[in-house]
């Protein structure tokens, strides 16, 4: 009989959510010994999109009992990456018995977020609003969510954050503290603090984001912003304290991003928090385009005087890269002041723009609705170069 393949599993399986193969009968007869497991977890790299197999085979396809499933992951010569999606798994699976996880299983979480990607936002407002309405900064923020960040954008971070909210909070908290000490852990500590209810954690991780020098970092001002409402004021005084700068930006972007919580909640925030609301953060064009529809959300949802007062401030010819940015936000808030002051700034800008601030300018134009006499004032009063030429094709 041929050699039964360690990956099969359950066949009617649907849900990855974690059970204990005792309490599941139909299923008690499948279990599979620790070699097979253990061949599945050296293996299993070679798979496409690995770390979501993973997690599905070993909580929805197979029924492996606890004990041989942690046993098998702590013996395997697994690398980090399979371990990353191992270990959660093992430790989903031992709480869902009703068992306390060993130490040893906890420790071997690595809290590292892996690979991520912010473009499932862009994904699902081209299939949700079509080419009419994609560009429309207003319906795009109304198609996403922010609670659904981590589970769309990462594909390990999930069942990490279930793991430690299945296990008690001190040993959750040793695990993060330790994640923050190791050299470069503060991006994974970051992202995954929030999992966990701990004030001094929050502070701990706030702190070394602070602390460290170099260039503004993703995954920190995501981490950052995921924290609980409550740390938004540390957040928006240490911004006061320090409004330039690489950490100015990354503190920026993750108040941004708590704020577009509260809007998705319907919720005001106190107006000195709205100095967050910045054009500046994250310097390549492709980082800015993804937190672009994050500053969207939360610049947006404003009454429109704070909006304003918000835009008024970035629309500062001065900076061409700020002030296209912001110029691309025109047609989503279409008031007196904002149009004359950003049609001003667009005379001043040099005739050759570079790539990205010629484009922010051209969606600018196209999202705006009452662009024809806007862009005939501008040729009238002496648009040249690119400005020019953008223009005339709405005059």
């Amino acid at each position: 009989m041929a050699a039964r393949d360690p990956r099969r599993g359950a066949p009617n399986a649907r849900a990855p959510v974690a059970t204990c193969p005792g309490r599941a009968r139909s299923r008690a007869s499948r279990v599979a010994a620790v070699d097979d497991l253990a061949l599945l977890l050296d293996h299993v790299a070679s798979e496409p999109d690995a770390e979501r197999y993973l997690r599905d085979a070993l909580l929805q396809r197979r029924a492996d009992a606890p004990d041989a499933l942690s046993h098998a992951v702590l013996a395997s010569r697994a690398d980090r990456w399979t371990r990353r999606a191992s270990v959660p798994c093992a430790i989903l699976r031992v709480a869902a018995c009703g068992a306390r996880p060993s130490d040893a299983l906890v420790d071997a979480l690595t809290l590292d977020p892996g690979s991520w990607s912010l473009s499932w936002i862009s994904n699902e407002v081209a299939a949700q609003l079509g080419p009419r309405l994609r560009d429309d900064l207003r319906a795009r923020a109304g198609v996403w969510r922010v609670d659904e960040l981590v589970a769309r954008s990462f594909s390990a971070a999930p069942a990490q954050i279930e793991a430690l909210r299945a296990i008690d909070r001190d040993r959750a908290v040793a695990a993060l503290r330790r994640r923050l000490a190791q050299p470069y852990g503060l991006d994974g500590a970051a992202l995954f603090a929030h999992a966990v209810d701990d004030h001094s954690l929050h502070a701990e991780v706030i702190a070394s984001a602070l602390a460290r020098d170099g260039e503004e970092r993703d995954l920190v001002a995501l981490g950052l912003g995921l924290l609980p409402e409550r740390a938004l004021p540390s957040l928006v005084a240490a911004l006061s304290r320090s409004p330039r700068g690489p950490r100015a930006r990354e503190l920026g972007a993750a108040i941004t991003l708590g704020l577009a919580r509260l809007a998705d909640a319907d919720r005001d925030w106190p107006a000195e928090y709205d100095l967050a609301l910045r054009f500046d953060a994250f310097a390549s064009p492709y980082r800015w385009g993804l937190w672009a529809d994050v500053l969207a959300k939360a610049l947006l949802a404003l009454p429109p005087l704070r909006a304003q007062a918000a835009l008024l401030d970035a629309l500062d010819p001065a900076d061409v890269e700020v002030f296209s940015r912001a110029f691309r936000f025109v047609g989503a808030l279409p008031t007196e002041g904002v149009l004359r002051r950003a049609f001003a700034g667009l005379l001043r800008l040099p005739p050759s723009l570079a790539h990205d601030p010629r484009a922010a300018v051209k969606l600018g134009l196209a999202t705006l609705d009452d662009r024809r006499p806007w862009c005939q004032w501008a040729l009238r009063a002496g648009a040249v170069g690119d400005v020019k030429d953008a223009c005339a094709r709405y005059a």
